[in-house]
């Protein structure tokens, strides 16, 4: 038994770092669990109809469409997965341009390509195993993909760390990647970025460093100290560790320049200190010297991946001069900078800068190398680093929460987040300032503490100015802190006090375990559920329009103009093609849409669409605000006031809407962030007249029941063309639902004799007028309006009524028998119809069948609702009644009848009278009489409780059968004509 634990223990050792890696694990597991429970459910719920897979699509969806809902806004992943799915479906390893933005002409793609390789080689497993086509099985994995990440970034770092650094400084990197929330934030389960991988690649870059010495290596000289002297790197060694930090480094640039440079620039600033500064009186006896020339293999070796990467990303057809990703001008700065940083430390250490000549050449060569890019910035931004553009830098600063100032996302944060976003980790730059700078601590030490700690100063103060360097920083920290613990297990008696200690587990507490604790007691406070956020419901309303818009649309190929936020939410979801999507290579789209939404005039604005052949124009006020538009497209800051001329101000706020656009009713869910707002959809109608633009902005107001303010409308349009029918048949709606009876008459002889000559219609008109006839029993008129509603029903007209209007048209085509006319009609409309309409039209439908003897046809309707949705009590119900009670003895199924009565009863729990009297009938087909009577004794007394009397005495009957052990069979309804 011994001997087997002592092997398993040698193949499996039960260390510090282990057990920190195991937690770190399963904390990650269950909260990546539970966020996925949430993902699952958001991307199920559909107030509409879900999109249609196409094999032949490269999204797996009709047109382009997209399904998955990421929690948070994933605005960036919703990106990494259209342009992954774009890289599979062509065959290649680089997307360098996309068509879904900037529209009609696209636009570049600089982001890095090994994140879209990282999610296609998990598609490609995914669809391996579960032959989910590869275009979905991309949705599939990218919730977890970063998190999954960085999962095995540890498994396989920590190890490492473990042997370099010692068991408790790789548990303490291993458990802060988790415990230190704003480093875990980039990884958890939805926010699918490069963010993370990018602060990973940072923390890389230092931890690297620090286990190559800092700069330090070890001498032929024996020291005193033994662990310091065991620890300590030779040459060789050193020179491994510094270019495994150049080539991660590297590696960091490809993934994001903007997030790397300041981490070199850091290290660069700890590096003089630590081999410059701390260098100086050494002498040849000591065990430990700075080696300046490891910086010089340094800036070399990342120099090297930098320019491999760059060509691994562009070469060679895409090798242009943009300076806001990796480029070889980098390279050449690293590698200057590397060689200054030599020649530096070991002149500030007490050597020569410059020996010779040559050498005087190689420094301003270097300073060159590293100048060259400040100065391509300063002279040439706006042309070779957009970010600097005036307009993107106003866009980033006044209205992208990722810019502002750590202090004011603090206060605009509720308490609890404030608590976790501030991890005193970064307190850790106070001692490690006193103890580099106190006698007692080896050179060596000292140095391993200030490389340590100017990176992360340095990162602060970026994000203390702008948040988006704040997972960067932490990261960074994190690695000083792990050089920190060792530098504490290098110091001996040093660090060997009580007070010491207790100071240490105090500070240690406070870093890594409120973000653990939060997350544990969330999910019991929660019962391990997410709940579902504001943002998330934003996030599905913004769905369904975008998934609503397409049905209406169709297949085509469709540009919709939006706010920068909601363009990506109509791109990704309805397939659209969109002009501003907030991206810095889309400068030139972002800046038309902001020329649209702040034109001057309407007239201006109507050439802006037509230039990009612009079809909707949709704002929603829970996400963009056209004041944003309005002020970027004036050179006006956020607290400037919005230009009251603005186009979409005018049209937002102000109701101007020009005679061009044709509102599009869309009904918002009655939730707490839709209450009282509207989602503004336009139509562009270029050749829409006056007239018919006041009667359509008329229609609207009627649905949204503004009556009075149709009226004006209607009369104004009337005025101008008297016999316009579209207005005549607005204008009977509403004096119907104002209760008008003469001016209802009035108008419907006018349209009497209008209809006669059989003017074109548009479809929804033509079917408001069937209805209208309907409502007033003009039976000749309906009939002749229903068949002509069904002649011009083709699928571009169908797609653009409203789930009402397809309603009606089911039902009034059934009523006249004509919808079986029209065979492929329904299965048309089906695809078109959400749940809720479809099983009102089927039980409807239902109804009018079994009143007109077609009981069988009655039961096929019922089954085709059940499919629809399962658990309708309703359907249950009607389906078991008929089931039970029909006259037709072969149509009859006492078995199955109970089986659906007894599930709807369940699910009713007795509130409705005739579930119960279903459930009663359907006992006594199957012979338990006595039940049965129970049964309707108890629906006799709910229907008597709702003084529904004429139902208690049709019930009274059916008990009376049921003990006289007699089942209840309707009469056979006189026969009709079959449609």
């Amino acid at each position: 038994m011994d001997t087997l634990r002592q092997n398993w223990r040698r193949f499996f050792p039960l260390r510090i770092w282990t057990v920190a890696l195991l937690a770190m694990a399963a904390i990650v597991a269950t909260d990546t669990l539970v966020h996925l429970r949430l993902t699952w459910s958001l991307t199920a719920q559909h107030q509409n109809l879900p999109p249609i897979t196409d094999a032949t699509s490269p999204s797996g969806y009709v047109a382009g469409q997209h399904n998955l809902v990421l929690p948070y806004i994933g605005m960036d992943g919703y990106h990494w997965v259209m342009q992954t799915q774009q890289m599979l479906a062509d065959g290649t390893l680089r997307v360098r341009h996309v068509d879904y933005d900037n529209a009609p002409d696209g636009r570049d793609v600089h982001w890095s390509s090994l994140f879209r390789w990282w999610l296609a080689a998990l598609a490609e497993i995914d669809h391996f195993y579960t032959a989910v086509p590869l275009p979905l099985a991309v949705e599939d994995v990218v919730p977890y993909a970063n998190t999954l990440l960085i999962v095995l970034l540890l498994i396989g770092l920590t190890p490492v760390v473990a042997r370099r650094f010692g068991g408790g400084p790789a548990a303490l990197l291993a458990f802060g990647a988790v415990a230190i929330y704003p480093i875990y934030e980039s990884f958890i389960e939805g926010r699918t970025d490069h963010h993370g991988l990018a602060a990973l690649n940072g923390l890389l870059t230092l931890l690297f460093l620090l286990g190559g010495g800092a700069g330090w290596v070890k001498t032929e000289i024996a020291s005193e100290d033994a662990a310091l002297n065991a620890w300590l790197p030779d040459r060789a060694q050193a020179r491994r560790w510094f270019i495994a930090s150049g080539f991660v480094g590297g590696c960091g640039l490809w993934i994001s320049m903007i997030s790397e440079v300041p981490v070199l620039a850091g290290i660069g600033l700890g590096a003089l200190l630590a081999t410059g500064l701390l260098g100086r009186g050494a002498t040849v006896g000591e065990a430990a010297k700075p080696d300046p020339t490891l910086w010089r293999i340094w800036g070399l070796a990342g120099a090297v991946t930098s320019l491999g990467f760059y060509f691994l990303e562009y070469f060679p057809s895409h090798m242009g001069m943009r300076l806001e990703v990796n480029h070889p001008l980098y390279a050449l700065e690293w590698a200057g900078g590397g060689e200054l940083l030599c020649r530096l430390s070991g002149w500030w250490s007490g050597g020569q800068l410059a020996k010779k000549a040559s050498d005087k050449l190689v420094v301003i060569l270097s300073t060159a190398a590293v100048a060259v890019v400040p100065v391509i910035w300063w002279l040439y931004a706006d042309q070779y680093f957009w970010v600097f553009n005036r307009f993107l830098w106003v866009f980033h600063v006044d209205y992208i929460m990722e810019f502002v100032t750590m202090r004011t996302f603090l206060k605009s944060q509720p308490f609890w987040v404030v608590v976790i976003m501030i991890n005193p980790v970064i307190l850790l730059a106070v001692p490690m300032v006193v103890w580099s700078w106190r006698d007692g601590l080896a050179r060596p030490v000292k140095a391993l503490l200030l490389l340590g700690l100017l990176p992360g100063v340095l990162t602060f103060v970026f994000s203390a100015m702008q948040i988006r360097w704040a997972e960067i920083n932490y990261a960074l920290w994190l690695a000083a802190l792990v050089g920190g613990a060792k530098a504490v297990s290098l110091g001996g008696n040093y660090f060997g006090s009580r007070q010491f200690k207790i100071i240490t587990a105090v500070f240690l507490s406070a870093v890594l375990l409120p973000n653990p604790m939060f997350i544990i007691s969330h999910w019991v406070r929660n019962e391990w559920v997410e709940p579902m956020s504001d943002v998330d419901r934003v996030e599905l309303m913004s769905r369904d329009i975008a998934q609503n818009l397409r049905a209406r649309a169709g297949p085509e190929s469709t540009v919709v103009i939006s706010g920068p936020t909601s363009t990506t939410w109509l791109i990704y979801w309805g397939g659209f093609q969109g002009l501003g999507t907030f991206y810095w290579e889309n400068l030139p789209g972002l800046q038309a849409n902001a020329d649209i939404y702040g034109a001057t005039t309407a007239q201006k604005a109507f050439e802006l669409l037509q230039k990009y052949h612009a079809k909707y124009l949709v704002i929603l006020p829970w996400v963009d605000s056209p004041s944003e538009y309005a002020r970027l497209s004036r050179n006006l800051r956020k607290s400037d006031p919005v230009p009251d001329d603005a186009f979409a101000w005018q049209l937002q706020y102000h109701g101007v809407l020009p005679q061009w656009l044709r509102p599009v009713y869309y009904p918002l869910p009655q939730t707490s962030q839709a209450k009282n707002t509207n989602a503004a959809i336009f139509e562009f109608v270029p050749n829409q007249n006056a007239t018919e633009a006041l009667v359509r902005l008329a229609q609207w107001h009627q649905i949204e029941g503004n009556l009075p303010i149709a009226i004006n409308l209607l009369n104004q349009a009337l005025k101008r063309e008297p016999e316009n029918q579209p207005a005549l048949i607005t204008a009977a709606w509403v004096a119907l639902a104002s209760g008008e009876q003469a001016q209802l008459t009035t108008i419907v002889r006018r349209l009497d004799l209008l209809s006669a000559l059989g003017d074109k219609l548009e479809l929804d008109d033509r079917l408001h007028l069937a209805a209208l006839f309907d409502a007033v029993n003009d039976r000749e008129n309906f009939q002749r309006q229903i068949s002509l509603v069904l002649r011009d029903a083709d699928a571009k007209s169908l797609r653009r009524l409203r789930s009402e209007s397809l309603y009606a048209l089911l039902t009034l085509a059934a009523k006249t028998g004509q919808l079986e006319q029209r065979p492929g009609l329904w299965p048309y409309i089906n695809t078109l119809l959400n749940p809720n309409w479809r099983i009102k039209f089927l039980l409807d439908y239902a109804n009018m069948e079994k009143d007109a003897g077609r009981s069988r046809h009655a039961v096929a309707l019922l089954r085709r609702a059940l499919d629809t949705e399962p658990e309708s009590v309703l359907t249950l119900g009607r389906l078991a009644w008929l089931l039970a009670t029909s006259p037709d003895d072969s149509l009859r199924n006492g078995k199955e009848a109970l089986t659906f009565a007894r599930q709807a009863h369940e699910m009713d729990q007795g509130t409705h009278v005739n579930i119960t009297d279903a459930l009663a009938c359907a006992l006594a087909e199957n012979g338990e009489y006595a039940q049965a009577a129970a049964l309707e004794v108890q629906a006799i007394k709910i229907a008597e409780a709702a003084k529904a009397m004429a139902v208690a005495d049709d019930l009274r009957t059916h008990l009376a059968l049921f003990r006289s052990l007699l089942p209840y069979h309707e009469q056979n309804p006189p026969a009709k004509t079959s449609p």
